[in-house]
Protein backbone atom coordinates (compact mmCIF):
# COMPACT_ATOMS: atom_id res chain seq x y z
CA UNK A 1 0.00 0.00 0.00
CA UNK A 2 1.37 3.34 -1.07
CA UNK A 3 0.68 6.38 1.17
CA UNK A 4 0.76 10.49 -0.56
CA UNK A 5 1.29 12.64 2.16
CA UNK A 6 0.73 16.30 0.71
CA UNK A 7 1.21 19.64 2.14
CA UNK A 8 -0.38 22.99 0.61
CA UNK A 9 0.04 26.78 1.71
CA UNK A 10 -2.94 28.45 0.48
CA UNK A 11 -3.80 31.72 0.05
CA UNK A 12 -7.72 31.07 -0.25
CA UNK A 13 -9.06 28.34 2.21
CA UNK A 14 -12.52 28.87 0.47
CA UNK A 15 -11.38 28.39 -2.82
CA UNK A 16 -9.11 25.27 -1.74
CA UNK A 17 -12.35 24.10 0.61
CA UNK A 18 -14.71 24.25 -2.48
CA UNK A 19 -11.67 22.87 -4.81
CA UNK A 20 -11.68 19.49 -2.69
CA UNK A 21 -15.35 18.44 -3.62
CA UNK A 22 -13.59 18.02 -7.81
CA UNK A 23 -11.31 14.84 -6.08
CA UNK A 24 -14.49 13.17 -5.73
CA UNK A 25 -13.70 11.43 -9.22
CA UNK A 26 -10.77 9.41 -7.62
CA UNK A 27 -13.45 6.91 -6.62
CA UNK A 28 -13.68 5.78 -10.48
CA UNK A 29 -9.79 5.51 -10.38
CA UNK A 30 -8.04 2.08 -10.07
CA UNK A 31 -6.28 1.46 -7.14
CA UNK A 32 -7.66 4.42 -5.26
CA UNK A 33 -8.21 3.23 -1.63
CA UNK A 34 -9.12 6.61 -0.20
CA UNK A 35 -8.51 9.80 2.02
CA UNK A 36 -8.31 12.37 4.58
CA UNK A 37 -7.05 15.39 5.36
CA UNK A 38 -8.01 19.24 6.56
CA UNK A 39 -6.40 21.91 8.22
CA UNK A 40 -3.00 22.05 10.49
CA UNK A 41 -3.58 23.67 13.62
CA UNK A 42 -0.18 23.63 14.30
CA UNK A 43 3.06 24.06 14.17
CA UNK A 44 2.17 27.96 13.55
CA UNK A 45 1.53 28.24 9.40
CA UNK A 46 2.38 31.58 9.20
CA UNK A 47 0.60 33.94 7.30
CA UNK A 48 -1.06 31.21 4.77
CA UNK A 49 -3.18 28.35 5.92
CA UNK A 50 -1.71 24.68 5.58
CA UNK A 51 -3.99 21.80 4.01
CA UNK A 52 -2.71 18.58 4.93
CA UNK A 53 -4.01 15.43 2.71
CA UNK A 54 -3.27 11.68 3.45
CA UNK A 55 -4.15 9.45 -0.09
CA UNK A 56 -4.31 5.52 0.37
CA UNK A 57 -3.25 4.07 -2.97
CA UNK A 58 -2.99 0.00 -3.10
CA UNK A 59 0.39 0.69 -4.92
CA UNK A 60 2.68 2.34 -6.78
CA UNK A 61 1.64 1.32 -9.98
CA UNK A 62 -1.80 2.41 -10.14
CA UNK A 63 -0.75 5.41 -8.18
CA UNK A 64 2.08 6.36 -11.31
CA UNK A 65 -0.85 5.52 -13.87
CA UNK A 66 -3.69 8.01 -12.28
CA UNK A 67 -0.52 10.40 -12.39
CA UNK A 68 0.02 9.88 -16.09
CA UNK A 69 -3.65 9.77 -16.93
CA UNK A 70 -6.14 10.99 -14.81
CA UNK A 71 -4.25 13.78 -12.20
CA UNK A 72 -4.07 17.14 -14.53
CA UNK A 73 -7.69 17.18 -15.60
CA UNK A 74 -9.39 17.17 -12.18
CA UNK A 75 -6.59 19.58 -11.06
CA UNK A 76 -7.66 21.68 -14.01
CA UNK A 77 -11.36 21.20 -13.11
CA UNK A 78 -10.75 21.83 -8.97
CA UNK A 79 -9.87 25.81 -9.70
CA UNK A 80 -7.19 24.91 -7.10
CA UNK A 81 -4.44 26.18 -8.95
CA UNK A 82 -4.72 29.92 -8.02
CA UNK A 83 -5.02 29.33 -4.68
CA UNK A 84 -1.83 27.37 -3.91
CA UNK A 85 1.48 28.81 -2.96
CA UNK A 86 3.58 26.32 -1.96
CA UNK A 87 2.68 22.17 -2.26
CA UNK A 88 5.20 19.24 -0.88
CA UNK A 89 4.47 15.53 -1.82
CA UNK A 90 6.13 12.55 0.10
CA UNK A 91 5.18 8.79 -1.04
CA UNK A 92 5.83 6.06 1.72
CA UNK A 93 4.91 2.26 1.42
CA UNK A 94 3.27 1.44 4.07
CA UNK A 95 5.16 -1.00 6.24
CA UNK A 96 2.34 -2.06 9.02
CA UNK A 97 -1.10 -1.17 10.31
CA UNK A 98 -1.89 0.58 14.11
CA UNK A 99 -5.23 -1.00 15.35
CA UNK A 100 -7.66 1.19 16.59
CA UNK A 101 -10.40 1.05 19.37
CA UNK A 102 -13.12 1.40 16.85
CA UNK A 103 -11.98 -0.02 13.40
CA UNK A 104 -9.98 -3.00 12.41
CA UNK A 105 -9.99 -1.49 8.85
CA UNK A 106 -6.95 0.81 8.27
CA UNK A 107 -9.37 2.65 5.32
CA UNK A 108 -12.32 3.46 7.34
CA UNK A 109 -10.38 4.22 10.59
CA UNK A 110 -9.59 7.62 8.09
CA UNK A 111 -13.45 8.15 8.47
CA UNK A 112 -13.67 7.83 11.76
CA UNK A 113 -11.10 10.62 12.59
CA UNK A 114 -11.85 14.29 13.49
CA UNK A 115 -8.52 14.65 14.74
CA UNK A 116 -5.11 13.59 12.28
CA UNK A 117 -1.53 13.00 14.25
CA UNK A 118 1.53 12.70 11.72
CA UNK A 119 4.98 12.06 12.64
CA UNK A 120 7.69 12.56 10.62
CA UNK A 121 10.55 10.61 12.11
CA UNK A 122 14.16 10.38 10.50
CA UNK A 123 15.93 6.77 12.33
CA UNK A 124 19.33 6.48 13.32
CA UNK A 125 21.59 4.49 10.72
CA UNK A 126 20.43 0.29 11.36
CA UNK A 127 17.99 1.11 14.13
CA UNK A 128 15.22 0.11 11.32
CA UNK A 129 13.77 -3.31 12.81
CA UNK A 130 13.84 -1.79 16.30
CA UNK A 131 11.81 1.16 15.25
CA UNK A 132 9.26 -0.87 13.52
CA UNK A 133 9.20 -3.44 16.42
CA UNK A 134 8.21 -0.65 18.68
CA UNK A 135 5.03 0.55 16.67
CA UNK A 136 4.10 -2.80 16.92
CA UNK A 137 4.48 -3.60 20.23
CA UNK A 138 4.66 -0.08 22.23
CA UNK A 139 2.95 2.99 20.36
CA UNK A 140 -0.01 0.81 18.70
CA UNK A 141 -1.11 -0.57 21.72
CA UNK A 142 -0.48 2.13 24.02
CA UNK A 143 -2.28 4.53 21.33
CA UNK A 144 -5.16 2.14 21.36
CA UNK A 145 -5.71 2.05 24.91
CA UNK A 146 -5.60 6.36 24.85
CA UNK A 147 -8.29 6.16 22.21
CA UNK A 148 -6.68 6.17 18.76
CA UNK A 149 -9.53 5.24 16.18
CA UNK A 150 -6.37 3.47 13.88
CA UNK A 151 -3.33 4.52 12.02
CA UNK A 152 -0.49 2.95 10.38
CA UNK A 153 3.41 3.96 9.94
CA UNK A 154 5.25 4.04 6.66
CA UNK A 155 8.89 4.11 5.12
CA UNK A 156 9.50 7.16 2.47
CA UNK A 157 10.63 6.47 -1.10
CA UNK A 158 12.81 8.80 -1.63
CA UNK A 159 14.75 8.41 2.00
CA UNK A 160 15.19 5.09 3.74
CA UNK A 161 15.78 6.68 7.08
CA UNK A 162 12.50 8.25 7.08
CA UNK A 163 9.14 7.29 8.43
CA UNK A 164 5.86 8.80 9.02
CA UNK A 165 3.35 7.27 11.96
CA UNK A 166 0.16 8.54 10.49
CA UNK A 167 -2.72 7.99 13.43
CA UNK A 168 -6.51 8.86 14.10
CA UNK A 169 -8.01 10.17 16.68
CA UNK A 170 -11.96 10.72 18.28
CA UNK A 171 -10.93 14.55 18.93
CA UNK A 172 -8.06 16.64 19.68
CA UNK A 173 -8.83 16.49 23.41
CA UNK A 174 -8.83 13.03 23.57
CA UNK A 175 -5.55 13.33 21.67
CA UNK A 176 -4.41 15.92 24.23
CA UNK A 177 -5.11 13.75 27.08
CA UNK A 178 -3.16 10.91 25.40
CA UNK A 179 0.01 13.13 24.94
CA UNK A 180 -0.28 14.59 28.74
CA UNK A 181 -0.87 11.13 30.03
CA UNK A 182 0.31 8.26 28.02
CA UNK A 183 3.11 9.65 25.74
CA UNK A 184 5.86 10.04 28.23
CA UNK A 185 5.27 6.56 29.58
CA UNK A 186 5.03 5.08 26.10
CA UNK A 187 8.16 7.19 24.94
CA UNK A 188 10.13 5.81 27.81
CA UNK A 189 9.05 2.38 27.13
CA UNK A 190 10.05 2.54 23.41
CA UNK A 191 13.47 3.96 24.37
CA UNK A 192 12.80 6.92 21.24
CA UNK A 193 16.40 7.99 21.88
CA UNK A 194 17.80 4.68 20.49
CA UNK A 195 15.97 4.96 17.01
CA UNK A 196 14.74 8.34 16.29
CA UNK A 197 17.53 11.15 15.26
CA UNK A 198 14.33 13.81 14.84
CA UNK A 199 11.12 14.34 15.07
CA UNK A 200 8.53 16.64 13.60
CA UNK A 201 5.02 17.05 12.66
CA UNK A 202 1.63 18.29 12.05
CA UNK A 203 -1.58 18.13 14.07
CA UNK A 204 -4.58 18.40 11.91
CA UNK A 205 -8.19 19.31 12.48
CA UNK A 206 -9.96 17.12 9.69
CA UNK A 207 -12.13 18.79 7.08
CA UNK A 208 -15.22 16.27 5.89
CA UNK A 209 -14.75 18.33 2.22
CA UNK A 210 -11.35 16.41 2.19
CA UNK A 211 -12.47 12.62 2.87
CA UNK A 212 -12.84 10.41 0.63
CA UNK A 213 -13.49 6.84 1.64
CA UNK A 214 -14.36 3.75 -0.51
CA UNK A 215 -17.18 1.36 0.21
CA UNK A 216 -15.10 -1.72 1.11
CA UNK A 217 -11.72 -0.32 1.75
CA UNK A 218 -9.01 -2.71 3.34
Amino acid sequence: MLVKWILCQVSDQALFSRGQREWSALREVPGFLGQTGGWVQSPSTGPYPLAAIVGLWNDNESYRVFMRDSHDPIFDRSHQRSSLIDTKISLAFVEGHLAGSRSTSLVHSLDEAHFIRVANCRIHSKRESSFLRAQEDVWGPGMKKAGMVGGLFCRCLDDSERFLVITGWPDERVHEEYQANTFPELSNAAGIDRDIVSVSGHRILAEPSFRLILEGGS
